[in-house]
């Protein structure tokens, strides 16, 4: 079994305050081909989406009991779109605090990937990942998707994270 760890980053889509929760809700993962020139493909994203819920929400890919700031709550598949949505629980105060002032705004899951198939095509040479394993959700600094945007679908979300009440 060839088992490579993997990581990519998006930006975080939506903050909430939820029954005394601090939750946060985005994209784990798009199909793309990332910087570091590794394609993810909407198939392979699919059979991995499940593997999501229910594991740790780290710091910066950091893995010790030290660097766990929540959880992911949910995920699933979105085939409109051909990427991995998540809900996450927050519950390390800063963290709470530097996504409410804008400073974190990007997660990057952690996968181990069975294999890596070398491709190359009229796109270029890539390194395409098949049979994903996500082991964890981070937050970091800097997001790897380019076409990943913030971005707020409630009126009243903004007007709470622009008064500072989430």
């Amino acid at each position: 079994m060839n088992w490579q760890k993997l990581s990519y980053c998006v930006p975080i889509q939506e903050s909430v305050n939820s029954d005394g929760h601090f939750i946060i809700k985005g994209i784990a993962i798009n199909e793309t081909t990332t910087r570091n020139g590794v394609r993810y493909i909407a198939e392979e994203l699919e059979k991995a989406a499940p593997s999501l819920k229910g594991r740790v929400l780290l710091k910066d890919h950091i893995n010790s009991v030290d660097n766990i700031v929540g959880r992911v709550i949910e995920s699933d598949f979105d085939p409109i779109n051909k990427n991995i949505r998540f809900t996450a629980k927050v519950i390390d105060e800063k963290m709470k605090s530097m996504i409410k002032a804008g400073l974190i705004s990007s997660v990057s899951i952690g996968a181990f990937v069975r294999e890596l198939e070398k491709v190359e095509d009229e796109a270029g040479e890539y390194l395409l990942a098949k049979n994903l394993d996500i082991v964890e959700l981070s937050l970091v600094g800097v997001p790897a998707d380019k076409d990943a945007g913030l971005f707020l679908q409630h009126i009243w979300l903004r007007k709470n994270l622009l008064l500072n009440k989430i």
